[in-house]
């Protein structure tokens, strides 16, 4: 996989966070409340601003903040 095809999955996987974000009413300050991380640490992440690589520790705690797996939200990354 290239590099390119690697960043366009992780901004994939951003739009799909915010997706089930939106589809929750949940704010950016109530996920990161929940993940317990700050809330510009969470949109560096979803925004996959560079330098800012979600750690997988943070992806599974989103997840099960959001009520999902962290299978389902790659696949429907991969999916766009």
């Amino acid at each position: 996989m290239s590099v390119d095809n690697e960043e366009k999955k992780i901004v994939a996987l951003g739009k799909v966070i915010k997706m089930e974000m939106v589809g929750q009413d949940l704010s950016q300050k109530a996920l990161a409340d929940k993940v317990g991380i700050h809330r510009e640490t969470l949109s560096r992440y979803l925004n996959a601003t560079a330098g800012y690589n979600m750690p997988i520790g943070i992806l599974f705690k989103i997840a099960s903040a959001l009520d999902t797996t962290v299978q389902d939200l790659v696949s429907k990354a991969e999916s766009r």
